[in-house]
């Protein structure tokens, strides 16, 4: 203990100083499942942000129990609990961010690429990666995905902390935006092994009115079975600045392929067996509505759909919305933030959601978070739990942290 009290307080006194300097500290607190545990987790990282340069260095221990021992870095399934002072010291984030190069290294973001044909919104919470740009922001570019993070630095370790990986480029030629992206999870310990392509191509015509479409392909091996399928669609995405609507209402969809197959569903393996057991070829659509009005509120909404056979009903149905929301008033600084996912059931339609917001196959959280001291938050947190007896039943925690969007 009294090392860990000696770790804490040379954290804070560095983090007494970065404060001093202007930069800010990001604490963090909460409970994360890893495997089948469950774990108490502390973090506190001071920030020091040059706007070219940023880096969060800090200090990472958890518990497996409240009152229990405390343990060094981050609870990784397979990797021994570790008792060194050296393990608690963590790179939490640190990014280069020039015109013609960028490099970050920290917690993932939700990825998507284009309209999200094939990759999603895709993300494992709490994991780190690494993410690379060489080119303009804004003009021709080469990304690139690589989910590797530090584990423990002595003896120094590292793992591969997410399945897929992707490189991507962006070509603006003329009125025209083109996009391509190429990715796996070759590496991964998925029993599975996926190959995943996207491309997109876009004019843009007036009024921040674009039109065009977007390709993709997946194909998958598992010991000697193989899978090959493809997507293409057409649509146009209108910018009218506070709103947003994209759209690719016509896709064409072949057997042993499913829209949005990288997506936050992609680590449990769900999407691997749905795609397997698509045997037709079928029309489907997306359409997602964004609304953003001067960092107060924002939202957004995507409903995506198969149509099975002659238009006989809809299949593979997936809502996903979001909203925030940031007080305008100084004295009363508070963020509202909230999360609805649901996938419909085959035969269904989004006008059952009249019946009931809420069924097994849904996901929600509602989240209130107020500061108490300089990048530190108490939220209230009310989430979906499950269906009883035909009604919804709903929990409460409350959590102690900060979001990591440095």
């Amino acid at each position: 203990m009294k090392r860990i009290l000696g770790v804490f307080a040379v954290i804070l006194v560095f983090s007494a100083f970065v404060f001093s300097l202007g930069f800010s500290v990001q604490p963090f607190f909460s409970t994360v499942n890893e495997g089948d545990s469950k774990y108490l987790i502390y973090q506190v990282t001071p920030v020091i942000d040059l706007d070219f340069f940023k880096i969060g260095l800090g200090v990472n221990t958890y518990q497996t129990e409240i009152g229990g021992d405390f343990y060094f870095g981050y609870p990784v399934a397979g990797i021994p609990d570790s008792t060194n002072i050296i393990n608690g010291v963590a790179l939490n984030f640190v990014e280069f961010d020039f015109d013609s190069i960028g490099a970050k290294y920290g917690f993932m973001d939700n990825y998507t690429f284009g309209l999200g044909t094939v990759l999603y919104r895709y993300s494992v919470p709490m994991s780190k990666a690494v993410d690379l740009r060489l080119g303009s922001k804004d003009g021709l570019n080469i990304q690139a995905h690589i989910p590797f993070e530090v584990s423990k630095w002595y003896p120094f370790e590292y793992r591969q902390s997410a399945s897929a990986m992707w490189a991507s480029t962006k070509l603006p030629v003329g009125p025209f935006s083109v996009s391509a992206l190429g990715g796996t999870n070759m590496l991964s310990a998925a029993e599975n092994t996926d190959y995943f392509g996207n491309a997109g191509a876009y004019m843009n015509l007036l009024a921040g009115l674009s039109v065009g479409g977007e390709a993709g392909v997946i194909m998958t091996q598992i010991a000697t079975d193989s899978t090959f399928g493809y997507l293409a669609g057409a649509g146009a995405i209108w910018d009218l600045g506070m709103i947003r609507l994209r759209s690719l209402p016509v896709i064409l969809i072949s057997p042993e392929a499913v829209l949005g197959y990288v997506d936050w569903d992609y680590e449990s393996g769900d999407n691997y067996a749905k795609l397997l057991s698509e045997e037709d070829t079928r029309f489907g659509g997306l359409t997602e509505f964004v609304f953003d009005f001067n960092d107060l509120v924002s939202a957004s909404a995507r409903y995506s759909y198969d149509i099975k056979g002659s238009f006989e009903s809809l299949q593979n149905q997936k809502i996903n919305a979001d909203f925030s929301f940031n007080s305008p008033f100084e004295e009363y600084p508070f963020i509202i933030n909230g999360m609805y996912r649901r996938n419909i059931s085959d035969g269904n339609t989004i006008l059952e959601l009249k019946d009931g917001l809420f069924d097994s196959n849904t996901k929600a959280e509602l989240v209130v978070s107020y500061p108490i001291l300089e990048g530190l938050n108490v939220s209230y947190i009310t989430y979906f739990d499950k269906i009883e007896s035909g009604d919804p039943v709903f929990g409460n925690k409350v959590e102690f942290g900060a979001a990591y969007s440095f």
